[in-house]
């Protein structure tokens, strides 16, 4: 009988979802704000993004659109936290550690870790109907395929002005 006791007391202990509804509130705040800055900090440095918008097929003016880049895509926060950990050599737990938050605590630059990267394209003016000509280019070749990628991201419509 000693021992289911025991053996209750350990799961209560133990266990986080139990435990934490008996902490005090300030140790739960403290937890809450603890989780809160680490998904600030994914979310910021591209591990992780809370909505990403769909891309429509036809981008209008003065519109967004995110492309996740294979390594990013939709991933649960706990992926991310792992990503963060591998990315700096941390043990791959995916729980919110000391360790982890000191390894976020560090002073680094502002921009998102390379293989995280998320590009956000906004066209810079309102029209998205181009018309172009090159004068002295090398080789026709390379127009095509510059015109090929305005094309697959469907940022700009071209088309090409013909010397008279």
């Amino acid at each position: 009988m000693h021992v289911f006791y025991f053996l209750l007391l350990c799961l209560l202990f133990f266990n986080e979802e139990i435990n934490s509804f008996y902490l005090p509130a300030e140790y739960r705040i403290k937890r809450q704000k603890r989780i809160k800055r680490a998904q600030d900090y994914l979310e910021q440095f591209g591990y992780f993004e809370k909505d990403i918008p769909p891309c429509p097929t036809k981008i209008l003016s003065n519109s967004y659109c995110v492309i996740p880049n294979p390594y990013n895509g939709n991933v649960t926060e706990e992926e991310a936290l792992k990503k963060f950990q591998k990315f700096t050599g941390l043990k791959e737990t995916g729980i919110i550690d000391d360790e982890t938050i000191e390894k976020m605590e560090e002073p680094r630059c502002g921009n998102s870790d390379a293989q995280n990267h998320i590009k956000t394209i906004k066209p810079p003016w309102k029209r998205t109907y181009l018309t172009y000509a090159f004068l002295n280019f090398p080789n026709n070749n390379e127009t095509e395929e510059m015109r090929k990628v305005y094309y697959q991201l469907q940022i700009l419509k071209l088309s090409k002005c013909h010397k008279r």
